[in-house]
């Protein structure tokens, strides 16, 4: 029943990609993982992540591979700092669904010429630092533009436990976007067996209007969620969590707001709950 069963086919390929190693050089050809934040690279290994998928808001569906090239370099500067860096050219999937003023619109494209990097500076402790910029052409028929996207990413991991934080925007045009999301999620390994987790995540997305002078910033997402993993036979990972979900942006169509005159006023959101318990194999 999702509005995105309708642009998504039956088979798709998610990697598929030819790799050369050159002493800290490393250059990808063909569909390769997109460098992008902390967790995209490996947003499909259900055993290395605590909650069922990657914040939606943050990874969106497609935009997970670059068909196209991908250069990467690792360099030790001494003393437990690490400089890691990946640029990219290509392009991409890019599917989302946004509520606008008047309608749940499903957005399915391309990203052409996409152009981009990720930076990384791993520090001792456990510090990861990372900062994301792409600028993209996105074609449809009836329209084209450009759009930026930047991100900022900090994680924490030591022994007891994760912390990690990110935040992206992407603004544009052709329709016009401006999307800002991020989260914080922290993992505590109680037990070699046992992890528990907890997120939060927000999205602020602008209403576009006719008349710009009415463009609207609207809570579009307030989510919150908590898990528990369990370790079963190796490569095995149960997992149960509760989700507490806030705003606009569901299955069926909620208007974000209304317009009267020339006067926007933001609805109320709407809240919900559920819960996901899965089961994620590595081999």
């Amino acid at each position: 029943t999702s509005p995105l069963a309708g642009v998504i086919n039956d088979v798709t390929t998610q990697l598929a990609f030819w790799q050369h190693r050159a002493g800290p050089a490393t250059i990808k050809v063909g569909r390769n993982p997109l460098p992008r934040g902390l967790l995209n690279e490996v947003r499909y290994i259900g055993t290395v992540l605590p909650f069922f998928r990657v914040p939606f808001e943050i990874s969106g569906d497609a935009f997970d591979a670059v068909d196209g090239v991908v250069v990467s370099s690792r360099r030790d500067l001494g003393r437990g700092f690490v400089l890691e860096g990946h640029g990219h050219f290509g392009g991409s999937e890019n599917r989302s669904v946004r509520a606008t003023a008047s309608e749940l619109t499903v957005r399915a494209s391309r990203a052409h010429n996409m152009l981009g990097a990720q930076g990384y500076l791993d520090a001792p402790g456990g510090v990861r630092l990372g900062l994301f910029a792409n600028k993209y052409e996105r074609r449809t028929p009836q329209q084209s533009g450009f759009r930026n996207f930047v991100g900022y990413s900090g994680q924490i991991d030591r022994s007891f436990g994760v912390l990690r934080a990110e935040h992206f925007r992407e603004s544009g045009e052709s329709p016009g976007a401006d999307l800002k999301s991020g989260y914080v999620q922290a993992v505590a390994r109680v037990h070699l067996r046992l992890h528990v987790a907890g997120e939060h995540i927000r999205q602020t997305q602008r209403v576009f209007f006719d008349d710009t002078r009415l463009n609207t910033d609207v809570p579009s997402v307030r989510e919150t969620g908590a898990a528990i993993n369990l370790f079963g036979p190796p490569g095995t990972v149960f997992k149960f969590e509760h989700r507490w979900r806030k705003g606009y942006t569901y299955d069926a169509f909620v208007p974000p707001t209304t317009l009267s005159g020339n006067t926007v006023r933001v609805n109320p959101a709407l809240s919900t709950t559920y819960w996901i318990a899965s089961v994620a194999v590595s081999f």
